[in-house]
């Protein structure tokens, strides 16, 4: 089910579904406007473009640090580890942050809770099938986007200096508030935790339903975790996992919370009509309907 589902998020595909819709995307106004479909005007639009710098290479595990260090002190690290140890199917979402961001996150726990709930049920979905799904994000709880594109009043994107091979692409951070165009941040959707997220300097996009959002989320995540080079640390049903070098542990975050993460459908057909599901409601939404 997995491998079928993700296969219809790769670029091959990706490509012939622009191609296919082009005709009915004339006059969007660019990329940020469109759907990963290439058709305008939709709660997913952001979908299409948000992904695209990671896309040729993927992604390694010294981007996701770069990620962290980028937003330390507002940022976590969301880690998807399998361990026979953790819950009943081996799975749990662990929460790591650097010392600096803890002040922020007793600040915010009641939205980082949210977030969590709203992600396991995301990955109860995925990990249906894929019981070792590859997943490590960093996440940016601030009010404003992180990442501008080009120069900065200090001088160039702060990517382009110390780190090795990868000073092609910036870091990958989902935001809340990612800001307009000219900023590389990942966007979350505006529908998710609206109650509790915070109220962005730069808002760029209209609210969502929850049920959009879950099916954004959903897309996403499946999408970025394709996108994953490496296993992330930890994972003990994956032995190149458990031996490989843990660079945010290294750099010093820690875990401060975690979720158990169960198969949340009795059966692949049900998150298979799940996922059909979400692809009917981006179609609505690509048409105004």
């Amino acid at each position: 089910y997995t491998r079928h589902m993700m296969a219809s998020t790769g670029p091959v595909q990706e490509e012939q579904d622009q191609a296919h819709c082009a005709a009915r995307c004339r006059g969007c106004g660019g990329h940020a406007a469109q759907t990963p479909m290439g058709r305008c005007n939709s709660a997913f639009a952001a979908l299409g473009p948000s992904l695209a710098p990671w896309r040729r290479r993927g992604l390694a595990q010294e981007d996701t640090l770069r990620a962290l260090q980028a937003a330390q002190a507002t940022s976590v690290l969301l880690r998807l580890v399998h361990s026979p140890g953790t819950a009943a199917h081996g799975s749990e979402l662990r929460v790591l942050a650097m010392p600096q961001a803890y002040g922020a996150l007793q600040k915010q726990a009641d939205l980082l809770a949210c977030l969590g709930e709203a992600m396991v049920q995301v990955l109860q979905t995925l990990t249906v099938k894929a019981s070792t799904l590859r997943l490590e994000m960093v996440l940016s709880l601030d009010d404003h986007p992180i990442l501008p594109r080009g120069m900065t009043p200090e001088g160039p994107e702060p990517w382009l200096g110390e780190r090795g091979r990868r000073e092609d692409v910036p870091p990958p951070i989902f935001s809340l508030c990612a800001g307009p165009d000219h900023y590389w941040d990942i966007p979350l959707p505006q529908g998710l935790c609206g109650h509790l997220r915070p109220a962005c300097q730069q808002e760029h996009s209209k609210e969502v339903s929850a049920e959009a959002s879950q099916c954004y989320l959903f897309r996403l995540l499946g999408t970025f975790a394709e996108l994953l080079r490496y296993r992330p640390p930890g994972s003990a049903l994956e032995p190149q996992a458990e031996t490989i070098d843990d660079l945010a542990s290294t750099a010093g975050a820690a875990v401060v919370q975690a979720w158990p993460v169960h198969a949340g459908y009795e059966s692949a057909a049900e998150a298979e009509a799940f996922a059909a599901s979400c692809g009917e409601l981006r179609e609505k939404a690509a048409m105004g309907r």
